[in-house]
């Protein structure tokens, strides 16, 4: 097993977003001195502002805090829903989204995150048919909820929640 030097850590590190530098320099008891005092380092290169780095509070969920797991399996309500399919541009869409991961709520952000991507998806394709075809528009995007709406209920909503079950049942972090 190779060591871990302040190099490599430095060389890892310069490949990771600033979510999980923020996250490494927080978990005083996952990580190293080591580690963190590198995680601030890269921060600091980034010009992260000091003010967002002492005020960041980890999305870490603990195994035995059941207010925190309470929350990661709450479900966007059928109106959210909704709205991250119609609404998939990213900075209105960030509107709605603004309290998920700071509060734990990892199914509702996997959930927003799915609707938008469909909702786009299909939104191309109905103006793609729509102009080859002269079908209506807004009755294929439509049409195109129900259709997500069904898979999430179906199969993918009890995927993630049995993907992020196992992964607290192993006691690893759960991030948005």
């Amino acid at each position: 097993m190779a060591m871990v030097t302040y190099e490599s850590l430095q060389e890892q590190y310069t490949k990771l977003e600033v979510f999980d530098l923020l996250e490494i320099y927080t978990n005083k008891e996952a990580y190293t001195e080591l580690a963190q005092s590198v995680a601030l380092e890269e921060l600091k290169k980034r010009k992260v502002p000091k003010q967002d780095i002492d005020g960041y509070k980890p999305v870490l969920i603990e195994q035995n805090d059941p207010e925190v797991l309470k929350n990661y399996l709450i479900d966007l309500k059928l109106w959210q829903k909704i709205v991250f399919y119609f609404v998939w541009i990213p900075r209105i869409r960030s509107y709605f989204t603004y309290n998920f991961a700071p509060e734990g709520f990892i199914l509702k952000s996997n959930q927003c995150n799915f609707y938008s991507v469909i909702g786009f998806v299909f939104c191309m394709l109905s103006g793609i048919i729509s102009s080859q075809y002269h079908y209506p528009f807004v009755t294929m995007w439509g049409a195109g909820f129900l259709l997500a709406y069904a898979f999430d209920i179906l199969y993918n909503k009890q995927r993630q929640i049995d993907g992020m079950q196992k992964k607290v049942d192993e006691g690893k972090v759960l991030k948005v």
